[in-house]
């Protein structure tokens, strides 16, 4: 059996065109976010980012570079770096003794709290 559309309903009650009540409501819903995070966790987040990225780069500028960024890795730790995996903190370090001396500008850094 074919379903049959209904006809418009009368006007609305504010005197308008009348309804169409095959339409539905237009209405938008509150999703609730459950894990929304508050701005003073956002703020604090960006201050620890930027804590790090100082010292990251401190570290990874300085002279003994070899011998201090180890700290800022774990030994399960993964580098990937124009395609070459170097897995572990130790490997890490020995990877970067190779690389020649650097200087870095931290500009602008993009960091995301996660609930």
């Amino acid at each position: 059996m074919a379903s049959v559309p209904t006809k418009p309903s009368g006007p609305s009650k504010t005197g308008g065109p009348p309804r169409d009540s095959t339409k539905t409501s237009t209405a938008k819903t509150q999703v609730p976010r459950p894990n929304k995070i508050e701005r003073p966790d956002v703020d604090e987040i960006n201050r620890a980012a930027e804590g790090f990225l100082q010292i990251y780069y401190d570290r990874m500028d300085g002279g003994s570079r070899d011998a201090n960024i180890v700290e800022l890795y774990r030994e399960s730790s993964v580098m990937i770096w124009n395609g070459e995996t170097v897995n572990g903190a130790q490997k890490i370090k020995e990877f970067l003794a190779t690389m020649p001396e650097s200087k870095h500008e931290i500009q602008s850094w993009d960091c995301h709290p996660i609930p």
